[in-house]
């Protein structure tokens, strides 16, 4: 794989999106493509957590991809959820290239995505990392991503553990309802292009399968105030595949990581914090 160039002249640039209209079909139809089957996530009448990447996707990858015309493999998700998308809302969002840091595997490029309703209300602010293997910046530019939460103490515990067998299909319902077409989860030629032996799991998938163990009965969905994660390792899909989802709790917050049935820890440092 050639060494991709980066614009750090673009530090700033912004791109807007098209308005995106909410509605209870396509909120069900993403809930049931991560395997959720009850509950209002799965009527249709709130949004899973990891649906909030949908309505910023592409002005977030138009402002990435003006920084870096090449791929970049996403390290990292931080959603800060101030309020639910929900039936009916029509939503529009700024997103930006905030920052670009030096990191041993190359560049991390880190953008924000502030998603609004039609009356201007901050709906939710996310903040994408993307690596660019192997490239070098002349030096940091910008900001940085927010620290993430100090898990520790939660940490000192044994984890639960909920195994999830991952279905042949999940890429392609994945990709149905959140119409991320990524060739590379997709098709085996495309993720060779790329250096990848197999097709991965999209990122955004594997955090949703991630969550569904953290929202149960009294710390659903409603409460969740912040979630995010760092992706370590691709999630080969070659068939026959199953992860097991770590995870410790507290009556505020929750860590979580996730390991493939090869014993690699597909996702690190995840945490989530909860309203009262």
């Amino acid at each position: 794989m050639s060494v991709v160039r980066i614009d750090e002249d673009k530090v700033g640039f912004t791109r807007d999106s098209e308005e995106f209209r909410v509605n209870t079909a396509r909120l069900a139809h993403f809930a049931a493509a991560l395997g959720v089957t009850s509950g209002a996530l799965a009527e249709g009448s709130v949004a899973h957590p990891a649906f909030a990447h949908v309505p910023v996707m592409q002005s977030m990858a138009e402002a990435l991809r003006a920084a870096v015309p090449g791929f970049a493999f996403h390290g990292e998700h931080d959603f800060h959820c101030h309020a639910q998308i929900r039936p009916g809302q029509r939503l529009r969002t700024v997103s930006e290239v905030q920052g670009m840091r030096q990191t041993r595997a190359g560049a991390a490029l880190v953008l924000r995505s502030s998603l609004r309703d039609a009356e201007g209300r901050l709906v939710n602010v996310q903040y994408t990392t993307g690596i660019v293997p192997g490239a070098r910046l002349t030096r940091d530019r910008g900001e940085a991503a927010p620290a993430r939460p100090d898990t520790g103490h939660l940490r000192a515990g044994e984890p639960a553990e909920t195994s999830i067998a991952i279905a042949d299909d999940l890429a392609r319902r994945y990709a149905d309802a959140s119409r991320d077409y990524s060739p590379y989860t997709m098709r085996r030629d495309a993720a060779e292009a790329l250096g990848l032996p197999h097709p991965i799991l999209h990122g955004m998938c594997m955090l949703g399968l991630a969550v569904a163990p953290l929202l149960g009965a009294d710390r659903d969905a409603m409460r969740l105030s912040r979630v995010g994660c760092r992706f370590s390792h691709p999630l080969y899909l070659s068939g026959g595949r199953s992860i097991t989802v770590r995870h410790w709790n507290d009556a505020a917050s929750a860590a979580f990581e996730i390991i493939d049935d090869a014993g690699n820890p597909i996702v690190r440092n995840g945490f989530a914090e909860f309203r009262a």
